[in-house]
């Protein structure tokens, strides 16, 4: 792409602004166009020209009219540049091609488990992205994005100490510079919850919305938030430690030393351990049926199940962490007002109990003394959400 652009310096500059912008709002038209870049009507029409010669931008589709010629509707062209993005979590690991739009042209997904050394996870990687450069011209290739668990050293593409990671090893691995040595191209690291926060945001709600979050609930509680079109960077590359606010003084003990936080009452694997602890106690759960009465099958999904078939036990559980979690949602919504919160995450996907509970009683919290609007739903893109918004902030910052 950047061969493409290149020219006089002034007409660099146009140029990429008028990319960025179709990045950022999608397909537009030229009145658009120059309402936001200020530019005169001819150095528009001779900018966006160029572009269409050089293949970088092609007319999409036509706008509505309010009378007259319907305006024409100019995007990027998906085929004039590709992305490459990761996203490296603790369940799974998934890489995937993407057109410069952030459209996923395909994937491959890993497991992450004790086997998952990140020489392991490099080696899949590098084998997965080489089949899909074997597709297209390796030229188009802007950059490599990945989307990482924090705490993370962004300026040095560094995952630091990753909490409740399923293998040793991953402290201060250098992701960037180890990707940059397999692959060749430019590679950005970003944290993993804000690029999904930024991929819903991009894909859905650019035009409806200023301010989202995204939280993504399973082995631990991650947090992403999108203020007027932009990430907003936490201290340290972390996730904003949402899951360590405290929502119960003198509660549960976390892994992270203290009592109380949201992390101790709602991660699928404390819900899970908890269940077991339970019925080892001498409780009783439908679950013990699912399973034969091993005990030892018991797991998170067989949890979910008690849950969906109204299990009193594992009702219970839900409840308790559904409650902490409205507290805790309810006071980020108090702090930093977001309009939509986007819910993720296996403990969201595979117990919709947990996700009406906890939504009903953050909005009634909320609402008790100020009428805040916010919405609730479970994402658009699901696991895609992370690859898609790094998609976008490869674009974003090769493009500065």
């Amino acid at each position: 792409m950047f061969d493409l652009i290149k020219s006089e310096q002034g007409k660099i500059t146009n140029r990429k602004i008028i990319i960025k912008l179709l990045s950022h709002h999608g397909a537009i038209t030229k009145p658009r166009l120059q309402e936001l870049t200020g530019f005169t009507a001819a150095t528009l029409n001779r900018t966006v020209n160029s572009l269409e010669q050089s293949g970088l931008v092609v007319v999409t589709d036509v706008a509505a009219s309010s009378g007259g010629r319907k305006p024409l509707l100019y995007g990027l062209n998906p085929v004039s540049a590709y992305t490459i993005g990761i996203n490296i979590s603790r369940v799974y690991t998934k890489a995937a091609l993407m057109d410069v739009t952030g459209n996923v042209l395909e994937a491959n997904t890993f497991s992450m488990h004790e086997k998952s050394t990140p020489q392991a996870t490099m080696q899949n990687l590098l084998q997965a992205i080489h089949g899909f450069w074997s597709k297209i011209d390796k030229k188009k290739i802007m950059g490599c994005g990945v989307g990482l668990v924090g705490p993370i050293d962004k300026e040095h593409g560094i995952m630091l100490n990753p909490a409740n990671f399923p293998v040793k090893g991953w402290d201060n691995f250098k992701v960037k510079e180890r990707l940059h040595q397999l692959l060749g191209c430019p590679v950005i690291v970003e944290n993993g919850a804000s690029a999904a926060a930024l991929g819903e945001y991009r894909s859905f709600y650019n035009h409806l919305y200023r301010n989202i979050a995204f939280i993504n609930c399973g082995i631990g509680v991650r947090l992403g938030t999108v203020v007027d079109g932009a990430i907003t960077t936490h201290l340290n590359g972390g996730e904003g430690d949402f899951g360590h606010t405290c929502t119960a003084i003198e509660g549960e003990l976390c892994n992270c030393g203290n009592y109380g936080c949201l992390e101790a009452y709602m991660s699928t694997r404390l819900l899970t351990e908890k269940f077991i602890d339970l019925i080892k106690q001498g409780y009783f759960s439908r679950a013990l049926q699912i399973v034969n009465y091993d005990i030892n099958a018991l797991n998170f999904a067989t949890f979910c199940t008690a849950v969906e078939e109204g299990d009193p036990l594992a009702t219970d559980i839900v409840k308790t962490a559904a409650q902490h979690f409205a507290i805790a949602m309810s006071n980020l919504i108090n702090i930093s007002r977001p309009e939509l919160i986007v819910l993720s995450g296996q403990l969201i996907n595979n117990c919709n109990l947990f996700y009406e509970l906890s939504t009903k009683l953050a909005l009634e919290r909320v609402q008790r003394y100020s009428p805040i609007q916010v919405q609730f739903n479970k994402g658009r893109l699901q696991d895609n959400a992370v690859l898609v918004g790094m998609s976008h902030i490869v674009v974003d910052q090769l493009l500065e």
